[in-house]
């Protein structure tokens, strides 16, 4: 979510005014009438009455202004929180991910925290060095981002939700099931499945295999030795379909990637840190990044609504 064109409106909105918020901003009023339409569009919804000498906020508008007002004092609060915080705060981070791809949220807090301790040290490190358990409470690892089942629950270890998320499956572009909308398990009798190569945290492929076998469904595994970065790449080369937890961020050329829609076992995007770590930035960061996830997640709704 970009916060600084949700607060551009609800400028706009308290000025009922486009050139009185520009002034404010110190921008050109047509800059910010550009900003403006394009994150109206965004949305999907009219914020503001067309026509008249006043910005009148439409219905629909009303309901999203409340929800901006407590976001955009929310996002104030943090910028806060973070600015009075020891400038060393966040002096290292070393950052564990499960995956082919920065987790949705991940990037754009990390944005934040960059923009606040530029010198600060970010290390980002897969799931090939260490599994969940073994990072965090050897202290090799600060935090883990995982899409885990839910019945996994690590002794000692701290487990935040961040999402629910839509299982996918990746086909090539030629597959018989490629031009559908979705699918199911049942579509998918009888194909060969890649699975997540063999790394010190298997928590995809425990998804992966679970779903397959309460699936009752006939079918074989590709073999491979094939590093996380490029697995994917088997896909458009008919190596067989992958199985995700998670939708696929960059879809690899002559690829499909289409929403599963009778997945058994979900395993849903969590951080996991251990509460028994020393380190000062450990709180400061869940706090932090569970306020921002809350911030996104109910803009999501909004946008919903």
């Amino acid at each position: 979510m970009d916060f600084n064109r949700l607060q551009e409106f609800v400028m706009i909105a308290d000025n009922k005014s486009i050139a009185k918020a520009a002034k404010e901003l110190r921008i050109s009023p047509a800059t910010l009438s550009a900003r403006f339409r394009t994150f109206e569009q965004s949305l999907g919804i009219t914020l503001f009455e067309p026509g008249g000498s006043k910005m009148i906020l439409t219905k629909a508008g009303s309901l999203f202004y409340k929800d901006a007002v407590k976001i955009v004092r929310e996002y104030q609060n943090l910028k806060k929180e973070l600015a009075s915080a020891n400038d060393k705060a966040f002096s290292s981070l070393r950052i564990a991910i499960s995956g082919s791809g920065l987790p949705f949220f991940l990037g754009p807090f990390l944005d934040i925290i960059n923009a606040r301790y530029p010198q600060s040290q970010l290390d980002l490190i897969d799931d090939t060095f260490y599994s969940i358990t073994e990072g965090l409470l050897s202290g090799h690892v600060d935090f883990y981002f995982a899409s885990v089942l839910n019945r996994f629950k690590p002794a000692g270890i701290s487990r935040f939700l961040i999402s629910h998320t839509q299982p996918h499956v990746l086909l090539p572009s030629t597959h018989r099931l490629a031009s559908g909308i979705s699918v199911s398990m049942k579509d998918l009798d009888n194909e060969r499945f890649i699975l997540y190569p063999m790394t010190k945290e298997h928590c995809i492929r425990d998804f992966q295999l679970a779903n397959l076998q309460a699936a009752e469904i006939r079918y074989s595994q590709y073999e491979h030795n094939t590093s996380t970065p490029f697995y994917e790449l088997l896909v458009p080369i008919q190596k067989g379909i992958i199985l995700s937890p998670t939708p696929f961020l960059n879809v690899p050329p002559n690829s499909v990637a289409l929403p599963v829609n009778d997945i058994k076992y979900e395993a849903p995007s969590c951080l996991f840190y251990y509460p028994g770590n020393a380190k000062p930035e450990i709180k400061l960061f869940v706090s932090a990044f569970t306020n921002f996830i809350r911030e996104e997640t109910r803009h999501e709704h909004t946008k919903t609504l």
